[in-house]
């Protein structure tokens, strides 16, 4: 088969779900991580200027549905889950749930805020991975 047949040949489905990563770093380091994310990846963080980039880039997709947010584990940096949150509302993007281990909802009241918080940021959503 030539070059432009198989190329022909391909056909990518258009994206309809997807999840952003903010970072690899995580308070664990499970087996079943598809990633490996644990405590010992680099402190490193998607930035709010990426993080616009990426969001505006799926809003131009044409049958994207909803978006979730995930890492690693995002809520380490709460502050940066918060922004990111605003910057698909702002795109336009869907956002379906903030995928979490949960290591930050050890106390009620504190907990009730952090959400809170989020829910101001437009988020709608947490899923807590069942399986931690």
């Amino acid at each position: 088969m030539s070059k432009e047949k198989a190329q022909q040949a391909v056909q990518v489905p258009p994206l309809i779900d997807g999840g952003v990563m903010l970072s690899y770093r995580c308070t664990n380091a499970c087996r079943h991580c598809l990633y490996r994310c644990s405590p010992k990846w680099p402190d490193e963080w998607m930035s709010p200027q990426l993080a616009r980039r990426t969001f505006a880039a799926l809003a131009a997709e044409p049958h994207l549905q909803s978006v979730h947010i995930g890492g690693g584990e995002p809520c380490l940096r709460i502050d940066l889950v918060e922004e990111v949150v605003g910057i698909a509302r702002e795109a336009g993007v869907r956002l379906s749930y903030l995928e979490t281990n949960a290591f930050w909802c050890a106390e009620p009241a504190q907990t009730r805020r952090q959400l809170a918080r989020l829910k101001r940021a437009g988020l709608r959503a947490c899923r807590r991975n069942a399986n931690d």
